[in-house]
């Protein structure tokens, strides 16, 4: 069956939401541009223990908090309550990166008793302004960024590729 191509990613997260995730812990997406809002809330909301999100977009260096913040969620809910770690790890070079979106989802998580210990930004070319980010952390415990954000973090010991994500 060919999937028409404005419904790829609804179809692929479709299915990702119909998997048991009960003892899935790390998740890593790997996408083409913005995430479509609904369906990746629909997926991820099932998946509660949920400690780590690896975010990678192989097109555009622009994070999609959006689907983390619950100021934003069309269910006006924690997506994935149990969160401690976000990594953004684009492919792509970034010109510019705006930790402001970061920051705002970081707040409203926090203020709904749901605060990240850990997000790392994979910056390769040093666009995260200091200053953002040390704003960023009046809200995550821990935040790293530059182009090894992610070789001091541990990795899943048995993880595989199914469509697109790696489950641990």
């Amino acid at each position: 069956m060919t999937v028409p191509e404005a419904d790829k990613d609804w179809s692929a997260f479709e299915l990702l939401a119909r998997l048991n995730h009960s003892k899935t812990e790390e998740l890593e997406i790997v996408y083409d541009g913005p995430l479509p809002t609904d369906p990746t809330h629909r997926a991820l909301l099932p998946m509660g223990n949920l400690r780590t999100l690896i975010l990678s977009d192989r097109q555009t260096p622009h994070a999609p908090e959006h689907i983390l913040n619950p100021n934003k969620s069309p269910y006006n809910v924690v997506v994935l309550p149990k969160l401690e770690e976000l990594i953004f790890n684009p492919y792509t070079i970034m010109e510019s990166f705006d930790v402001g979106n970061m920051i705002e989802m970081a707040a409203a998580r926090a203020s709904r008793g749901a605060k990240l210990k850990t997000i790392r930004i994979v910056d390769k070319v040093d666009k995260v302004d200091p200053e953002d980010a040390s704003e960023l952390k009046n809200y995550v415990s821990h935040v790293e960024y530059g182009p090894e954000a992610v070789s001091n973090r541990r990795e899943g010991s048995n993880g595989r590729r199914q469509n697109g994500v790696r489950f641990w």
